[in-house]
């Protein structure tokens, strides 16, 4: 005796009643083919998916793996013979499906096919993982002019980059790449901040031991405010509305606040290099010849804490994770040190290039980079709050050190440019008009 699933007819019962049987239920999806259901669910014009079929057997069991992407309604699979070329959607899912049709048959004496879809839209860290998609330059804009350079800051709200220049701060538009103004005499300038919600931009007069206050619409100066030697970075602090400068050779930190007022100087106890807010009232440095990281409170203009980077040595960049408090240095001895700054104290380092002089964190894509000298862009993943993996190393111009990061459009901004003949063991001038902005993304 043959025993049949409850609901279903013989053959015999079929061919005497004269009714064609039921057709098979459609596995994809309840009352939808598959390509339906995709659009319905993920609306955009990429979806990466991945595709697990196997065969119930008795003796032995087949699986299949299918990765690929719908880009614009067709379909491409990295793993099969259309070596990644473009198939109409339909077309394909009904070969795909006509494919395994022919297989059931062929095994239907021991088993029959079951197929499972899963359809994947994440993070650009997960794309990452997954279609092993990389960082790399998708732009380059001429900048021009002269002169060295030093750090590269965007302001997010704008689409903005203010890029330091030797004497002046240029002014670039992130999508146009094209330069819609600079800040004007600026003798050794260096760190840019800006306050958006008084209107005002701070630049650092290294030279002058200054800070320059300007206008975020003209451009023009307001006021030149008293500092400290090396006056280098300088950092907004939005709950105290102040800024920050790091003033390297002094061990400083001049306090200023948004009107252009001087508030006071604070001692660091060491050579200051970067710093970031960490939105909380608190104002974290990097001291590159202690080898600690420094915790100012930004209302009392205190400074509440130190600890040390090692084996990190010589820290300068440094990024902030706020989500998970971390804290990003990247070090001259060639490692990134990543701090728990609730704890203080580090929890991992990992390689980097040579040189490094910026940093960055994309919460977006849970992506830290260091923009080093060797021709590098070093980018690590955070797997967790305390692990993390060299997920990639993106070549650049010799020279680029310094990086922006806006986390707005994920993408990376680094600046480079050609130089002359080297002279007593020093890097040549920069050649005049060489100097462009190079934009690298996934």
């Amino acid at each position: 005796m043959v025993r049949r699933r409850p609901g279903t007819a013989s053959k015999a019962s079929s061919r005497q009643t004269g009714r064609r049987r039921r057709p098979p239920e459609n596995r994809e999806g309840t009352g939808s083919s598959f390509p339906v259901l995709l659009r319905k669910a993920l609306p955009v014009s990429i979806h990466r998916f991945f595709r697990i079929g196997w065969h119930n057997c008795c003796d032995r069991c087949k699986v299949e793996f299918t990765f690929g992407e719908i880009r614009n309604g067709k379909r491409r699979n990295f793993n099969d013979g259309t070596k990644g070329k473009l198939l109409p959607l339909e077309e394909d899912f009904d070969g795909i499906r006509e494919a395994a049709g022919a297989a059931v048959k062929k095994k239907k004496k021991r088993g029959r096919m079951h197929r499972l879809w899963f359809a994947i839209v994440g993070t650009p860290a997960l794309l990452l993982a997954q279609s092993g998609a990389s960082y790399h330059i998708t732009h380059t804009y001429p900048l021009g002019g002269d002169g060295s350079w030093d750090y590269v800051v965007p302001d997010p709200a704008s689409h903005r980059l203010y890029i330091a220049r030797q004497n002046r701060v240029m002014v670039v538009d992130e999508d146009k790449g094209t330069v819609i103004g600079e800040v004007s005499g600026i003798n050794g300038a260096h760190g840019t901040a800006i306050a958006a919600t008084a209107g005002h931009g701070f630049a650092t007069a290294g030279n002058d031991k200054a800070v320059i206050m300007f206008d975020l619409k003209t451009f023009q100066q307001l006021a030149k405010i008293p500092a400290a030697e090396d006056a280098d970075a300088i950092v907004y602090d939005a709950p105290s509305n102040r800024v920050f400068t790091l003033n390297g050779d002094a061990h400083s930190s001049t306090v200023i606040d948004a009107k252009g007022t001087l508030i006071t100087n604070i001692d660091l106890g060491g050579k200051p290099e970067y710093g970031v807010s960490a939105g909380d009232g608190k104002v974290y440095a990097n001291l590159t010849d202690t080898n600690e990281v420094v915790e100012i409170d930004a209302k009392s203009a205190k400074v509440t804490r130190r600890w040390p980077t090692a084996p990190c040595k010589a820290p300068v960049s440094m990024a902030i994770d706020t989500a998970d408090h971390r804290l990003f240095s990247g070090c001259r001895s060639g490692v990134m040190a990543i701090s728990d700054y609730q704890a203080g104290k580090i929890v991992t380092t990992l390689p980097i290039g040579t040189g490094v002089d910026g940093a960055g964190y994309d919460p977006g894509s849970k992506n830290a980079f260091a923009s080093n000298a060797d021709g590098t862009l070093t980018a690590i993943h955070q797997d967790t709050a305390d692990q993390y993996h060299v997920a990639q190393t993106v070549t650049t111009p010799t020279g680029s050190r310094n990086m922006g990061l806006d986390p707005t459009n994920h993408r990376v901004y680094v600046v480079a440019a050609k130089f002359g003949p080297a002279a007593a063991g020093k890097r040549g001038a920069v050649l005049p008009g060489t100097f462009e902005l190079l934009v690298i993304e996934q």
